[in-house]
């Protein structure tokens, strides 16, 4: 957790008397965006997807829509994170939708954190379970060189910016440095084993033994006790969609809105 912070929001200032792995929480908000800037990490805000039905944006005095670039101390992106974890933190999605600046300005900063950290998204398992066990890898993560260890906490956190190369990209290069110089300071042993890297591995798929269905979706089978033959119900996944199997009236939200009918 404290090198991914390093990483995320650090100074990276190589010459000053404090070593770049104490420079954390220093950017709580993504270097180079400001709360006046527009027009950023809003492609999921159309309604036409379902991020933006799900997570709907906030917007400014002129319409246009907010932007959800990293903010916090894991520099938390994208309206679909911050609506959930801003229903996790107040039972509203739109809480922190219509004012995401409060994960760089309050304690949420932290909190987003220990969110993600915790929070799965198949086909990616959270962090948690990478680092307890609960997630073991299967034949399918294997194969695509998806192994417990640091590395994969990367592959969770950026994995289509900074992992699947030849070679180790510098921002991972950064993470591992700060994690070994942590795991010194703490007298904690790293085993020589452990894979600390993401290079030449792929992202999590629909295969891997982390795509648990958890969101519910459309039950297209067919029925015999329906006039049109459909089934009027919902089935669980192992891909996200906005409905969760994790929050209360998830599946009667995804029957009603997916066949247009109100449930009894």
């Amino acid at each position: 957790m404290f090198a991914h912070f390093t990483q995320e929001t650090g100074g990276h200032t190589a010459n000053l008397s404090i070593p770049e792995w104490r420079q954390g929480l220093v950017h709580v908000r993504e270097m180079g965006w400001s709360e006046e800037m527009r027009g950023g990490y809003n492609a999921e805000c159309s309604t036409d997807v379902w991020q933006g039905e799900a997570f709907p944006c906030g917007t400014f005095d002129n319409g246009a829509f907010k932007s959800y670039f990293g903010r916090g101390a894991k520099q938390l992106s994208y309206n679909y994170n911050y609506g959930a974890f801003s229903e996790a933190m107040t039972g509203d999605v739109k809480t922190l939708l219509n004012n995401p600046e409060l994960v760089a300005d309050t304690w949420y900063n932290l909190a987003s954190a220990v969110f993600f950290f915790t929070y799965p998204q198949p086909p990616k398992p959270s962090m948690l379970h990478v680092i307890d066990g609960t997630w073991v890898p299967n034949q399918s993560d294997i194969a695509n060189g998806l192994t417990q260890g640091f590395g994969v906490t990367t592959n969770i956190i950026n994995g289509g910016v900074e992992c699947g190369g030849t070679t180790e990209i510098v921002q991972s290069l950064n993470r591992i440095k700060y994690y070994k110089e942590f795991a010194k300071y703490l007298n904690m042993t790293i085993e020589s084993d452990e894979v600390l890297g993401c290079a030449n591995m792929q992202s999590f798929s629909t295969d891997s033994s982390a795509a648990q269905p958890i969101y519910w979706d459309e039950d297209w089978s067919w029925s015999a006790d329906t006039v049109d033959g459909r089934s009027y119900a919902c089935k669980l996944v192992n891909y996200q969609t906005p409905y969760s199997a994790f929050q209360d009236g998830d599946y009667v939200e995804c029957v009603e809105d997916t066949f247009n009918v109100v449930a009894e």
